[in-house]
């Protein structure tokens, strides 16, 4: 198991040169698969320099692997592009759902926003993939499968995102819910919840308004909680 929890600058996944005919995944596949996996790399918090450095190179590595995949298809017989494009569909979608789970195994305030940051990249890189060679792949594997597993079984909440996460954040406080973090309760849970405002909540969203709360939802909260505390005292 690996001990450092982000490689610096001038380490090896740093570099910013590719080596023609490596595997095109190779930096994004190790940041996510190695470095901010907690199964494979004992994590601490990452100092923000070092988060900004990978914000950066990101950027550069998905707009690097989009000019690739045009470049690897133009002129190319329509089989060969097929397959090409639903290996490189399958790629993102797996990284994808690699850094799901390390942000619903790791507590750690800067490696869970930056394996976010990871996803949304990786998410437009999968839209960009889905417009231009859409005909290629099967719709099926467009959308999440949490949120297609959850469609037509949301439970409508009179609270918003923000406080329903200050609901589940305290019983995660408290212990009345058991998971291995509070991130994997909100990737459980969310699919399954929507607000008169917000019909498909983002569990990442949610877990981010956790980092803060507003003095107005926490108040609002603390008034339903009494309204349920008295209601339940006349069940007696």
């Amino acid at each position: 198991m690996e001990t450092d929890g982000i490689p610096d600058q001038n380490s090896s996944v740093m570099k910013k040169e590719t080596r023609p005919g490596n595997y095109p995944f190779e930096w994004l596949d190790q940041m996510i698969s190695v470095k901010l996996n907690p199964e494979r790399t004992t994590l601490t918090e990452i100092p923000q320099s070092e988060v900004s450095a990978v914000e950066d190179r990101m950027g550069q590595e998905t707009l690097g692997l989009l000019n690739y995949l045009k470049t690897r298809t133009f002129g190319r017989p329509e089989k060969k592009v097929r397959d090409f494009v639903v290996q490189y569909h399958e790629t993102i979608l797996t990284l994808m759902a690699q850094a799901k789970r390390n942000i619903a195994d790791c507590a750690l305030v800067s490696v869970v926003e930056l394996s976010e940051k990871f996803i949304i990249a990786l998410g437009e890189l999968q839209k960009d993939v889905e417009l231009r060679f859409g005909k290629y792949l099967s719709k099926a594997r467009y959308q999440d499968v949490a949120t297609k597993e959850a469609n037509g079984f949301k439970v409508i909440c009179q609270l918003s995102v923000d406080q329903l996460g200050i609901l589940i954040k305290a019983a995660d406080d408290i212990k009345l819910i058991l998971s291995r973090s509070l991130s994997l309760i909100f990737r459980s849970l969310v699919p399954f919840l929507s607000t008169d405002r917000t019909k498909n909540i983002s569990w990442m969203s949610m877990r981010k308004s956790t980092y803060q709360f507003e003095q107005a939802d926490l108040d609002h909260i603390v008034e339903v909680l009494e309204r349920m505390i008295k209601k339940i005292k006349g069940y007696y």
